[in-house]
């Protein structure tokens, strides 16, 4: 069995980055950067990337079918629309 390819995408340097999500409806990778509370999004088609401030520390996020996310945060669950 060959290797897999791994390859970067993107060029931040987050502090802790977790949570992928893949949304195939809008061709977009989102991941947290959790100790920074931000929630990034990376359109793979054209390579633009989009960032989302939340109130650190985040703890991880899901996205909804309308839109929005869940973020867990350390003194509970929000929704950012």
């Amino acid at each position: 069995m060959p290797a897999p390819k791994i390859a970067r995408v993107g060029e931040t340097r987050d502090r802790l980055g977790e949570c992928p999500v893949w949304n195939g409806d809008d061709g977009c990778l989102y991941w947290a950067d959790c100790r920074d509370g931000i929630v990034r999004r990376l359109h793979v088609g054209t390579g633009e990337r989009t960032d989302f401030a939340v109130p650190p520390p985040l703890g991880s996020f899901a996205l909804s079918a309308d839109g929005r996310a869940l973020l867990a945060l350390k003194d509970g669950f929000a929704v950012y629309d």
